[in-house]
């Protein structure tokens, strides 16, 4: 209203006219905004404000749900943890068991070829005292034959068979 006023060249409009128009024109412009611009402001403005409420709280639940799942898996975790902590202690356990079992099979194995290893070296000690007997024996012949032949006379001969006849002379008449 006031460009109208002085469009129409209302400047030489008394103070209180231009006062009582300027309030008019205030109030006009008061009425419009509040009848049709503050509601239109204001649902847009509480549009906005729910809108930011809805995301906050979409936020909070999100952030929530979140926490729950990061909880979740920190379990899942801990409870792997343990779950490869026990199969390793087990695994450890086993194989310890395995490793002496196999010692004390080795052990007894060993000491299976150690008593094998000694009946044979008595086996092979027996026969080699045996095949020494023997050879001593067969020596002792030889060198009995060799001497009889060497050193038997006929009178030496002769000696002997009566010899030998008067022990049998004597084992008859007993």
């Amino acid at each position: 209203m006031t460009i109208w006023l002085l469009a129409s060249g209302a400047e030489d409009m008394p103070w209180w006219q231009w006062l009582l128009s300027q309030s008019l024109a205030f109030g006009v412009l008061l009425f419009v905004i509040l009848k049709w611009i503050r509601p239109s402001l204001g649902k847009a403005l509480g549009d906005r404000s729910r809108e930011f409420e809805e995301t906050f709280h979409r936020i909070e639940r999100e952030t929530a749900e979140t926490a729950s799942a990061i909880s979740d898996l920190k379990a899942q975790i801990a409870d792997l943890d343990q779950e490869a902590k026990r199969r390793m202690t087990q695994a450890l356990e086993e194989a310890n068991h395995a490793r002496s079992r196999m010692i004390a099979e080795a052990n007894q194995q060993a000491q299976n070829e150690l008593a094998k290893a000694r009946r044979e070296i008595e086996i092979e000690r027996s026969k080699a005292i045996l095949e020494l007997r023997q050879e001593t024996t067969r020596l002792t012949l030889e060198a009995a034959d060799h001497l009889s032949q060497a050193a038997m006379t006929d009178a030496l001969q002769g000696q002997l068979v009566e010899k030998y006849l008067a022990r049998l002379e004597k084992v008859e008449k007993t």
